[in-house]
């Protein structure tokens, strides 16, 4: 070997430390070579540290220097640990035998411990798999095997293929089961001796799970059989493109296109359809036929759960809470209502409670019998509005002026009373005018005192629709000077 001497050193006397300047140590040097100091010696190299630095096993003698040519030189010692290794491979190499000659035992399967595996053996390595029983639980040696149609114990309707038996024996192991005609994987177990049901490995896109597009029937992807209502099809997850979901009796308002949850066990099972606009409507299977669909709630949808729901028109919606703003219909009602529908014939055909935002005003409508409209809202009453105008609601309305006090109710009755005071004499033919008038003339009762402490008689020389006229009766002590009256009318404010 060519001596190595890239770079320069650095030495320092009494010291077994060399620093080496633009050396690579770690590749060219190695221990046990001989160190061609710049004082003209040799020094055995005891360790490699880096690229820069290594130690001798003595001393370095000479002065102290730096920036000194050196060599490296590789000794004898090579040779001999080369000789030495080759020695203890021998003896190892002549265990081989005829190994080395390509004389190994050519049987395919053969358990006995320690033989060497050729290629191919047991399927391993080869272009084809073990040709051994064709009882597939009898093949108790692992390995990959062959298998064809005539096979026992493989997976229904599969042929063709190859599995792989892993295991302890006959006792314990497992089968996994390729078809190449079905594209299917199964597995197999067995448990101390009995076999148990092969069981199918679920693939990507397989019964539509783990799939992303809208693929064939033969990817899984897509419901197999033109309609949901196809029977015996397995469990996934599946695309429904338009023309099977027109013909699986979707509800009208659900976009026919989207997914499918299918589960079906025996005669029963169940769908969850979601289209792709959202809907999602769900059925069960029972006695080999499915129920109707029923559309599940979202939140928001008909209001429930959301801020408000904003309905097409005034008077055809479902049940559910709406806004609708805008003109009200000729029946009346708030903006913020409820709807009850009885029936999907006539949507509207059961009851509405509405009321006018930001008031207190509260309605209830019913519907017209057979009709998609309301009758005329009615106007609740409540601790807030029993007191008011009656002319838009109120049971009760009342108030006063300079003639007196008034109470009307919403069913058109009016009572009106106040007080009438004639001072000294001339009094005769008077008026006292209601607060109110009445459509009609009320019933009036008229009670009141004269002067000198006696009682004043006072006929009412006439009743009007707006008041009555006193007739003072003359010669009478009580009534010839000054008379107090109270006087109530009670009547009809409107017919």
């Amino acid at each position: 070997m060519a001596w190595y001497d890239a770079g320069t050193v650095k030495v320092t006397v009494n010291s077994a430390t060399v620093t080496g300047t633009g050396t690579k140590w770690l590749a060219g040097a190695r221990q046990g070579e001989a160190f061609v100091a710049p004082d003209g010696r040799l020094y055995e190299v005891l360790n490699i540290a880096s690229d820069t630095s290594l130690t001798l096993t003595k001393p370095y003698r000479g002065a102290t220097a730096t920036g000194q040519p050196y060599a490296l030189a590789p000794m004898q010692g090579y040779v001999k640990e080369l000789a030495d290794r080759a020695a203890e491979l021998l003896p190892a190499l002549s265990d081989i035998g005829t190994a080395a000659k390509g004389t190994l035992t050519t049987s395919t399967i053969d358990p006995i411990t320690g033989r060497v595996m050729r290629n191919a053996d047991w399927g391993f390595g080869g272009a084809n798999g073990v040709a051994a029983d064709q009882n597939i639980l009898n093949n108790t040696v692992n390995g990959i095997y062959r298998s064809g149609s005539s096979d026992e114990g493989k997976p229904d309707r599969h042929t063709g293929g190859a599995y792989f038996k892993m295991g302890w024996g006959s006792t314990y192991y497992g089968l996994l089961y390729n078809s190449p005609i079905t594209d299917k994987w199964h597995v197999r177990t067995v448990n101390n001796g009995a076999a148990n049901s092969w069981k199918e490995l679920v693939t990507v896109g397989a019964y539509g799970l783990g799939s992303t597009g809208a693929g064939d029937v033969a990817s899984g992807d897509a419901f197999p059989g033109g309609s949901l209502d196809t029977a015996s099809v397995g469990s996934g997850l599946y695309y429904v493109p338009p023309a099977e979901a027109q013909a699986s009796g979707l509800p009208d308002r659900v976009l026919k296109q989207g997914v499918v949850m299918h589960r079906q066990s025996g005669s029963g099972g169940g769908q969850i359809f979601v289209s792709f606009n959202g809907d999602m409507v769900v059925r069960g299977r029972r006695s080999n036929g499915y129920n109707g669909w029923r559309e599940v709630l979202t939140a928001g949808l008909y209001g429930f759960g959301g801020a408000q729901a904003v309905p097409e028109s005034w008077d055809a919606q479902r049940t559910g809470w709406y806004y609708k703003s805008g003109a009200k219909p000729a029946w009346g009602g708030g903006a913020f209502f409820l709807d009850l529908a009885y029936n999907t014939t006539y949507v509207n055909s059961g009851l509405r409670i509405s009321t006018d935002p930001y008031t207190d005003n509260f309605y209830m409508n019913g519907a017209v019998s057979g009709q998609k409209t309301y009758r005329d809202a009615c106007k609740l009453v409540h601790d807030k509005n029993i007191v008011g105008d009656v002319t838009v609601g109120s049971v009760i309305s009342q108030g006063s002026n300079v003639s007196g006090q008034w109470v009307r109710f919403a069913d058109g009755t009016q009572i009106c009373y106040g007080n009438q005071n004639f001072p000294g004499n001339g009094w005769n033919a008077k008026p006292w005018h209601y607060p109110l008038a009445f459509i009609s003339r009320p019933a009036v009762t008229v009670s009141g005192g004269g002067d000198n402490g006696g009682f004043a008689v006072a006929p009412i020389l006439e009743i009007q629709n707006t008041g009555v006229i006193f007739r003072k009766v003359t010669g009478s002590v009580e009534n010839d000077n000054w008379a107090d009256f109270f006087v109530i009318a009670i009547g009809r404010w409107k017919a």
